[in-house]
């Protein structure tokens, strides 16, 4: 595997900028390319709430799929 460093600073670049932004804040989309106000994922407020008391940052909130979760 062949990485270039800038490749990796873009990466924790935007990692930054994703956890260092409110969560409530964050409008999540399933594709990049498919970004209007039809495609946005709803997340219930109160998940995002719930979230929030777990102590792990928001691109945990993504990864571990925790933003599908209903009441």
């Amino acid at each position: 595997m062949k990485v270039t460093l800038n490749a990796i600073r873009l990466m924790s670049e935007l990692r930054l900028a994703i956890n260092s932004t409110p969560l409530e804040d964050i409008d999540l989309y399933e594709d990049f390319d498919a970004i209007s106000d039809n495609d946005k994922i709803e997340v219930d407020p109160e998940i995002v709430r719930e979230f929030g008391m777990t102590g792990l940052n928001n691109i945990d909130f993504i990864t571990s799929g925790y933003y599908r979760r209903t009441k």
